[in-house]
């Protein structure tokens, strides 16, 4: 199954994203990952694996992406996104996705 997510087109996303920059530079976390592809993405490494970070663009695509395999509620969604991706006050974005969902 493809992936929903272009991550060609995430990857120029997050380099003309205007939040990346403060981050990178105040969290020592944030470094350039190469997940076994062709590009390069922002990843936070502070919980032991890399979760990219994700331009504000694509948020939506991985929330929806996320809750659409099983439906969880929007705690339990909030939680998966945590685990697999990063950016800031994502637990307010989930919560406002997930009242629209609902």
């Amino acid at each position: 199954m493809p992936s929903p997510i272009d991550y060609k087109v995430f990857a120029k996303a997050e380099l003309l994203d205007k939040e990346l920059p403060g981050l990178n530079s105040c969290n020592k976390s944030f470094f350039v990952n190469d997940p076994g592809m062709d590009i390069e993405l922002f990843c936070d490494v502070l919980q032991g694996k890399s979760r990219p970070y994700v331009p504000p663009e694509f948020r939506r695509t991985v929330f929806d992406t996320l809750h659409s395999l099983s439906h969880p509620g929007v705690k339990a969604t909030g939680k998966l996104i945590g685990e697999c991706f990063v950016w800031p006050d994502y637990k307010k974005e989930v919560t406002e996705c997930g009242l629209v969902v609902v």
